[in-house]
Order: structure tokens, then sequence, then C-alpha cells
């Protein structure tokens, strides 16, 4: 486990513009071994049998690389500021090469984007772009592939520190939170979307039934721009459909969901569950709410709702 102050660094790159502290500790081995380099350059090799304070080498090593290596893993930490580099370009090429081409069924253009990606030898620009290729490989497996899992997770890790609502980035980065039930990351988007309903729906207790906030839906339909997986798209519309009561729509998107759903996706699986028992309480279909709420009373995330409705629902 690396440690840069109080964030943990797992696997992904890291940006930032002076290093404070630094430690690395060892997690579940008696020791590790690891080499340091700065630039490409080896500054020092190290074996570290307890947690090892590394902040004097890393602030003496001032602006650039520094890439951590050990157990054949590297990575990287990129020091002082970044050069900028142009999003709106780095997003049409996304588009073109991978974003259409996921949506048309057809084979992605990588190394035309890859190609690109790495022109000028930006730091930014390459985290940038290869988020939103991880991004791109995980929609383009099978749900079956052992790989779709590390494709999201490396795209979650590269795309988190870009948060303009602008940006393709951005907009990737609410698909995958929706995608894993990682609601947390939704309570970043300010803007009105369909990704707002969705963190009030997932993370406003007041929100549960009805929307509290005032904001006019008609007008919360994003441009995506990024490709958005079938159900994602659907659950986002009936989310829309939800709150704007109209419950004849939002059966015909439930519907619609559960024809592109696979018997082996349990989190799209629990976040239609969670939609079917508060949709049922809300048209006082009290039998059939208690039924979705005891399907999800194993969720850690949704355990105090269902704690909650089940005990008002054994009363009625």
């Amino acid at each position: 486990m690396l440690t840069n102050t109080k964030n943990i660094r797992l696997t992904f790159n890291s940006f930032v513009d002076q290093i404070e502290s630094f430690f690395i500790v060892p997690l579940g081995r008696k020791s590790i071994e690891c080499v340091i380099k700065f630039n490409g350059q080896i500054k020092e090799k190290l074996k570290c049998i307890e947690k090892r304070d590394l902040t004097e080498l890393f602030v003496s090593l001032g602006e650039g690389e520094i890439s951590i290596h050990f157990n054949n893993n590297s990575y990287s930490i990129f020091c002082g500021k970044q050069s900028e580099f142009n999003v709106q370009e780095t997003d049409r090429y996304a588009f073109d090469c991978l974003f259409f081409p996921l949506n048309q069924k057809a084979e992605l253009q990588s190394d035309k984007y890859m190609s690109f990606v790495q022109k000028g030898n930006n730091p930014l620009k390459k985290r940038y772009g290869n988020g939103l290729y991880e991004y791109a490989l995980a929609f383009s497996l099978s749900n079956q592939d052992k790989d779709k899992k590390v494709h999201i997770e490396n795209a979650m890790g590269l795309l988190a520190p870009f948060t303009n609502p602008r940006h393709f980035a951005t907009w990737a980065s609410y698909v995958l939170a929706l995608r894993v039930n990682a609601f947390g990351i939704l309570k970043e988007c300010a803007t009105p979307s369909k990704f707002w309903l969705a963190n009030h729906f997932f993370n406003d207790v007041e929100s549960r039934f009805k929307l509290q906030s005032q904001v006019k839906l008609g007008e919360s339909d994003p441009k995506y721009g990024i490709y958005i997986d079938d159900f994602s798209r659907l659950f986002l519309d009936a989310l829309f459909a939800y709150y704007e009561n109209n419950d004849l729509e939002l059966e015909e998107l439930c519907n619609k969901m559960e024809e592109v759903i696979t018997d082996d996706d349990q989190n799209h699986r629990d976040k239609l569950d969670l939609l079917y028992a508060r949709s049922c309480y809300k048209r006082g279909d009290l039998s059939k709410s208690k039924s979705f709420y005891e399907k999800i009373s194993y969720h850690p995330l949704f355990e105090a709702e269902v704690t909650e409705m089940l005990a008002e629902l054994q009363n009625d």
C-alpha cells in the first residue's frame, strides 16, 4: 500500500503539486523490495520490513515523475504543475475512435486513438486518454469476460481527478459509479441531469419517494456524448419517469431493463429491485413493495432503508 498524505493510493498514478508526506507500508507480507526511480533513473533500492517514511527522499527529488516498482507493478507520481492539453480534442477522438464504434457494435479504432493520446508525451493527457480507453474496453467485453472488472477499476482510478461536467471523463465516471453501485461518486454531480437524479435517488433519504430539490426535470437530460450501456441508459430514464410519477412509462422502461439485464449482473438487479420496492410503495402496492425490499435485505448499502421500510410494512 502506498500512502500520500491522507489519501491511500492502491493502484493508480497520482498528480500532486508537491509531496507533503509519503510512506510505504507492506501489507500481508513480511517484507517488500522496491525500486524508486526519478524521471526514469534509479534513485533508491529498498527492502521494507515495516512502515517506511520516504518523505525526505521524495521532496528532495523535486518536480518530475517518481515511479515506485515492486512485485512486477509500477506506480507513478507526477510532481509539480502539469502542462495543459486540449480536452475537447481528446473527447472528439474518443467519440470517433471509441464511443461511436461501440454504439455501432463495431471494432474500436484503438491504434488511431492511442497514437493521438501518446502524441506530445503529456502525462495528464495520457491519464485522461487512457481512462477513456479503459472505459471503452470495459464495455466492449462481455459480462463473462474476467478482464471486464479490471478495465472498470482502471477507468475509475484514472478518471477520478477529472471533474469538469463539460468533459467526457466526468460523465464516464458517473456511468461507472452507477454500473458498480459506487453511489457516493454521484454526490459530485451538481449539474441538473439524470445523474443528478440518480444522486438524489441513492444518496438523499428525503428524496426516496419524492424529489425534494426543485429542478426543471424536462431540461435535465444530458447530451451524453460518451457510450452508455443499455441498462444504465434505461435506468436513468426510469428515474426520470419515477420522479415524474409516470407509472405507465416507468413500467415500460422496467420491462425493457428486464430484457437486457443478465442473470449474473447482481449490481443492476439490486438497483432494479430497489426501484421496484419504492415504486410499489408509492402506488400503494405494499405487499409487492415488502417482497422487493426483502430481496435486497442482504445489501449493506440499502440496509438502513430496508430495515425501516420492512418495519413499517410489517405493521400495515
